[in-house]
């Protein structure tokens, strides 16, 4: 998933950086680091990120 989908997926879910760090259980740094680019997300964090989508519905 790459750092716009991440982005793109926490604006949808009306969520600020914090509040989607403590959905996946990660930090906020984590979540800067992935919308900067600077990081990617691990498999099981994109697998928890695919569980938030549904929320959109």
């Amino acid at each position: 998933m790459d750092k716009a989908k991440i982005k793109q997926l926490r604006l949808s879910l009306g969520m600020t950086q914090e509040q989607f760090a403590a959905a996946l259980g990660c930090t906020t740094s984590t979540v800067v680091r992935w919308e900067g680019g600077k990081s990617s997300p691990s498999p099981l964090a994109q697998q928890s990120m695919l569980k938030l989508a549904p929320l959109l519905a």
